[in-house]
């Protein structure tokens, strides 16, 4: 039985790894237990290739149900995971350690780095991105980075968001502590109309 056609993608979510999927604390389960941080953590290692080490073994610390309800999220075929990240092409070695999987196949947004800076071009390899087919008749679009986010950011996103107003945004940066926190987690619920989604 043949699949049938996904069509376009109404939901974008432009997710990066480092601080949001990959929390930066060791400790996290020793946190403040009021921080909204998830408490399953774990602690993998992801063979990856590294403009600065290269050919190496990089450590994950990562959240099972944190990912389960990201599973949950790109499990609806409306929703597009667009990875924004200084892992670019290799993501996909962090989705396969974690079980991170979606109904769409993930797509790498493109953007420049500067060998001291991997994250200054992402606003722009974002806009340019949007200017794309079928990404530009995308509804809405969330951005989770815990560097690139708006107003007051090292990175902001305001002139991008200002260059799409017939789409609707969402901007979370979590505490690179601790990556996407269960508040965080509802908010992008909300936003993709999920809460209809079995938890």
């Amino acid at each position: 039985m043949s699949k049938q056609p996904l069509g376009a993608a109404r939901f974008l979510l432009a997710l990066d790894i480092d601080g949001v999927l990959n929390a930066f604390s060791r400790n996290v389960h020793i946190d403040d237990p009021d921080d909204g941080a998830y408490r399953d953590w774990r602690v993998d290692m992801v063979e990856a290739e590294s403009d600065v080490y290269g050919f190496a073994r990089f450590p994950i610390t990562w959240s099972r149900q944190m990912i389960a309800g990201l599973n949950e999220l790109f499990a609806d075929p409306h929703v597009q995971l667009c990875w924004l990240t200084s892992w670019g092409g290799q993501a996909h070695l962090v989705a396969g350690t974690t079980g991170l999987v979606a109904a769409r196949p993930p797509v790498v947004v493109p953007y420049t780095k500067r060998f001291s800076d991997y994250q200054i071009g992402k606003p722009e390899g974002l806009r340019k991105f949007l200017t794309e087919q079928p990404w530009a008749s995308a509804e809405r679009v969330a951005v989770i980075d815990d560097e690139v986010c708006r107003g007051g950011y090292l990175y902001e996103l305001d002139d991008v968001i200002r260059g799409f107003p017939d789409k609707q945004w969402l901007t979370i940066a979590p505490n690179s502590v601790r990556g996407i926190s269960v508040s965080e987690m509802a908010e992008l619920r909300q936003f993709v109309g999920a809460d209809a989604l079995p938890n």
